[in-house]
């Protein structure tokens, strides 16, 4: 039986494997969020074309009203960018918008 066969062989072998791989994940991750991050803090407000209409839907959802489709906004937030005059995301469910209302 040679050194490399051995059982604590094979185990360094698998475990110099594994460490470069959850390096790599970890560092892709580190990666990752610190992009997100940077996407956040530099986009403007209602920059996304359904953010304003997401916003509206949590505003509703929070003050008892459920939106129709194709209804118009409730609240307006014109100071901040908001554009939009229909309400088009009343198709989600509004369990998360209850939660992230204001």
């Amino acid at each position: 039986m040679s050194a490399e066969s051995s059982p604590a062989a094979r185990r360094s072998i698998r475990h110099s494997v594994r460490h470069p791989v959850a390096i790599g994940l970890l560092g892709g991750l580190l990666v990752y969020t610190g992009l997100v991050l940077l996407w956040m803090v530099t986009q403007p407000l209602f920059l996304t074309g359904d953010e304003s209409s997401h916003v509206d839907y949590a505003y509703q959802v929070t003050h008892g009203r459920i939106p129709v489709a194709g209804g118009p906004m409730a609240h307006e937030f014109p100071e901040l960018g908001q554009r939009g005059d229909y309400q088009y995301t009343s198709n989600h469910p509004p369990a998360y918008h209850a939660l992230v209302g204001p």
